[in-house]
């Protein structure tokens, strides 16, 4: 993992695009490992801003500029390696318009809006300089869109809008800021490749974040169920009548066990007990400030 691009910090368009043949277009200077995402443009907006920034912006701005291919469309994105780390790499990759006044704009991925998408009538695009953050979360487990700037503009994911706050990227999601819609399309692993990069992000956390045993997850994939808030992930114990799963909550990417029981007539007497045991220790202060219980039951299989 390189950590020379980062330092320690002191101090109405709807969508266009389909993505159901998202290709990566051949690009021999990324680090293939490194990479690990890209933010795609899916409406008129979006491409315009990043377009504008490959052909305006400065060095530092173009090196997080890739291409993908989008139906058959070679279109520009903004790549996320650990290869080419952002200014400051403990608070992540910043996004927005940017600020004249600032090392860099402020930003990291910048989005050069032309005066041809400006509303006239309020001449504002909601676009913050520094809008949002993309980052991993000490203590909590996915990558997260984090909205904090000073003007207090939303973001919105998946339907949900939210400021002042941070939300997990899940595997199928859709990003608008401001007028920008985005989504975050991660990039397939083999189990051996996701094995290093996971070593990579460790080492991420380590350096940057001062976390010497940090909580490195998967990056989502196919393989996941969702059940409510939770994403499931895989089983990390078997047992006679259940498995019990590694789960992370999609909001709020903190992490859980979560047992999925298998009832029969056979075992049924023993599920219930626990079942009925799970519910009233659930209701216990020491308990249930740590996190919430919910028992289901699967029926007999």
């Amino acid at each position: 993992m390189s950590t020379q691009p980062a330092q320690l910090l002191e101090g109405p368009y709807g969508a266009q695009m389909e993505l159901d043949n998202l290709e990566s277009a051949p690009d021999d200077n990324l680090d293939h490992l490194g990479r690990f995402a890209m933010l795609i443009p899916m409406n008129a907006v979006a491409r315009s801003a990043i377009e504008a920034t490959a052909r305006s912006g400065s060095a530092y701005h173009q090196q997080f500029i890739g291409e993908t291919v989008v139906s058959e469309r070679i279109t520009k994105c903004f790549t996320l390696s650990l290869g080419t780390l952002p200014e400051f790499a403990q608070i992540g990759w910043r996004i927005g318009r940017g600020r004249d006044s600032l090392k860099n704009r402020g930003v990291d991925l910048l989005l050069t809006i032309e005066d041809r998408w400006v509303d006239q009538d309020s001449e504002e695009d909601h676009i913050a300089g520094i809008h949002a953050r993309l980052n991993w979360v000490k203590g909590a487990g996915g990558f997260f869109l984090i909205a904090d700037n000073k003007r207090g503009e939303a973001v919105m994911m998946d339907g949900d809008i939210y400021r002042n706050d941070q939300r997990s990227i899940q595997l199928k999601n859709s990003i608008m800021i401001g007028e920008c819609v985005f989504t975050l399309r991660y990039f397939p692993r083999t189990p051996e490749e996701e094995e290093q990069f996971q070593v990579e992000l460790a080492e991420l956390f380590r350096i940057f974040h001062n976390d010497a045993n940090p909580l490195v997850l998967s990056l989502p994939g196919d393989h996941e169920m969702r059940f409510g808030d939770w994403i499931f992930q895989n089983p990390i114990s078997r047992g006679s009548y259940g498995v019990v799963y590694m789960v992370v909550n999609a909001r709020t990417g903190l992490p859980a066990a979560a047992k999925r029981i298998l009832k029969s007539s056979i075992n049924s007497y023993a599920v219930d007990r626990e079942i009925k045991m799970t519910s009233r220790i659930s209701k216990l202060t020491h308990v249930s400030g740590i996190s919430r219980c919910r028992v289901v039951s699967e029926g007999c299989l």
